[in-house]
């Protein structure tokens, strides 16, 4: 009789381990990036490109699972299977349908989309993980791809296919030659529980609340040229998320002055993710990465733009820095470390967590804005032709904007669950003001 092989665990990393308390079907902590290609995508080639790719990321291959202190993951031994896109971007996992993985692969028409949550990586790993999954998806022979696909019965098939291949994938380990770094909570490795904590930020401006009715999730997204967006932050001397962030609170404080009896006169905050590889020596995949704080107080006054771009630049200048990061990394790896915090039940602790994310932690900013930067392919002949990035939905902020180029195109998408689109138009509208040649979509079909 063969033995059976346990199944590996795994700890959260330590900016993981709040997001399981927090998942409602509004605050998913899911986002998605997705890449454009040439030709319609293949889903018998797209799947075959998954199955590759999982081999190379098996910690990637797990399932969320409640301890008795603590949420971990263990080993999921199913194979993930793709989808055609049937629903709204970036909705909560599902245990059923997503056979209990942290992260999906859909489909639809020339487009492939990853959402993953943030329970499991971060935009970064994220972005590894897909660009091998293209990589794996162009090396694919065309000899695979029937011209007279049915996809529907093409699904139903694999399905059935893959539920074959979960015995054989019993037997597998964590392949040995994985680099264990991939895996590493890389906050303990920086961790300096010497040095104090950050000081606590107050209460921020928050946008009028009217949400979507029947959870929907609004995406709009403006495609303009990198290096025009490039020209213009340059002529103001700064960066591109600094210009682009600057826009934003800018927007932000005309919606304030266009609703000056509904709104309490509050700083206006942009929390900015910083991914931490850039200064800190690091392959991991999981989250690493700690935000930053450039806002401009609407108590002291209406701040011009050239105002709000030189408090912005300056601020970010100070404070993407190996020393403040490290107060941040303090507190994020120092808060879970107090036994009274490990040893609480987790039954416990949950709602204490959801408390303090809600109510103390995104009522300090004003909404998130994530650059994932330029993304450069390993090969020219990639059949890509642009990238797009949906940040995770937030119903306390209301609106998340999400930037990321390749190529000669830049694409800015505004997630936005707020009933009215006024952050949006006053943000587009300075853009175009500036210059920019925009081009507007959204999956709204009244528009």
């Amino acid at each position: 009789m063969a033995m059976i092989r346990r199944k590996k665990w795994y700890r959260l990393d330590s900016a993981a381990r709040i997001f399981p308390s927090i998942v409602t079907n509004r605050m998913t902590t899911v986002f998605r990036i997705s890449a454009t290609c040439n030709e319609p995508i293949s889903p018998s080639q797209l799947q075959h490109a998954l199955d590759a790719t999982i081999k190379e990321y098996p910690h990637f291959q797990v399932s969320l699972r409640q301890g008795l202190f603590w949420n971990y993951f263990q080993e999921n031994r199913h194979a993930p299977v793709i989808s055609e896109e049937r629903f709204a971007p970036c909705r909560p996992m599902n245990r059923r349908h997503d056979r209990n993985f942290q992260f999906r692969v859909i489909y639809y028409s020339h487009r492939i989309s990853l959402e993953c949550s943030h329970v499991l990586s971060d935009g970064t790993g994220a972005l590894i993980f897909l660009n091998t999954l293209l990589e794996k998806y162009n090396q694919q022979s065309v000899n695979c791809v029937s011209a007279n696909e049915n996809r529907v019965s093409a699904n139903e098939n694999r399905v059935s296919a893959n539920e074959n291949r979960v015995s054989a994938m019993d037997s597998r380990t964590i392949e040995p030659g994985v680099d264990p770094e991939l895996w590493e909570d890389a906050y303990r490795r920086y961790y300096r529980p010497e040095i104090p904590a950050p000081r606590l930020a107050l209460g921020a401006y928050h946008l009028p609340k009217r949400l979507l009715h029947d959870q929907s999730h609004r995406v709009i997204t403006a495609t303009l040229p990198c290096a025009d967006l490039k020209n213009l932050a340059k002529q103001h001397g700064v960066t591109i998320t600094e210009y682009l962030v600057s826009t934003w609170l800018a927007a932000l404080q005309d919606l304030h002055a266009e609703n000056p009896r509904r709104a309490k006169l509050l700083p206006l905050r942009v929390m900015v993710p910083v991914n931490l590889r850039t200064l800190y020596p690091s392959k991991t995949m999981r989250n690493f990465f700690l935000t930053v704080l450039p806002g401009i107080d609407l108590r002291l006054g209406h701040f011009t733009f050239r105002e709000i771009l030189d408090t912005v630049h300056h601020y970010m200048q100070v404070e993407v820095n190996g020393k403040y990061i490290n107060q941040q990394i303090r507190q994020i790896v120092g808060n879970s470390a107090v036994p009274f915090v490990r040893f609480l039940p987790r039954i416990v602790k949950a709602p204490f967590e959801r408390i303090i994310y809600r109510h103390i932690a995104t009522r300090k900013h004003s909404g998130v804005f994530t650059n994932l930067g330029l993304i450069r392919l390993e090969h020219p002949d990639s059949p890509v032709r642009r990238f797009d990035f949906i940040p995770n939905p937030n119903p306390v902020t209301g609106c998340n904007v999400g930037v990321i180029s390749f190529g000669e195109w830049t694409t800015i998408t505004v997630s936005s669950l707020e009933l009215y689109r006024d952050p949006e138009r006053l943000f587009f509208t300075r853009l175009r003001r500036a210059g920019l040649a925009l081009s507007i979509e959204t999956n709204e079909k009244d528009h």
